[in-house]
């Protein structure tokens, strides 16, 4: 492969990891907890914030198929480990988003409706759908931990690959 092309496709599926990294993190340590932090209304924190992360689920989406074209394009140019874990990983990474996106997020939206008031503290609030609530938000939040984790294993393998090991 031209080396050329292949430090053009290196940068570019380091940038679309960089990206989703930076803003899962960003997210789950800045933004959020400002949020819930310095508005009044947690029902009315949730609400932005949902609009947040599906706005950042669009990015993440991208960010996700670069990186499985970037991963099948060098599997596709040598069919080597690394580039077979490179190839497993991003499609876990789209896989795992799919379920917190669209799944997970989904069905907490449609208990948002049926809750509509979460100023109540928990303790105070037994009904089921909170409870549900509670459990998919768990859920999402392990879901997002995993792929922070698996973008930056992804991140470490392509940074430190040299085109004699693929």
């Amino acid at each position: 492969m031209n080396m050329n092309r292949y430090s053009l496709l290196q940068w570019i599926a380091l940038l679309a990891c960089g990206i989703w990294i930076g803003i899962l993190i960003f997210l789950g340590s800045v933004v959020a907890p400002s949020i819930f932090k310095f508005m009044d209304s947690k029902t009315q924190a949730g609400a932005l914030n949902g609009i947040i992360l599906h706005k950042m689920n669009i990015i993440e989406g991208i960010c996700s198929i670069v990186l499985l074209l970037t991963s099948l394009f060098f599997l596709f140019y040598r069919k080597s480990l690394l580039n077979w874990i490179r190839m497993f990983t991003s499609l876990l990474l789209l896989v795992n988003l799919g379920g917190y996106s669209m799944i997970i997020a989904t069905r907490m939206d449609r208990l948002k409706v049926t809750i509509q008031n979460f100023d109540i503290p928990k303790d105070q609030d037994t009904r089921p759908e909170r409870e549900a609530f509670d459990h998919l938000h768990s859920v999402y939040s392990s879901m997002v931990t995993v792929n922070v984790v698996a973008l930056l294993t992804l991140f470490f393998l392509i940074s430190t690959t040299k085109p004699d090991e693929e």
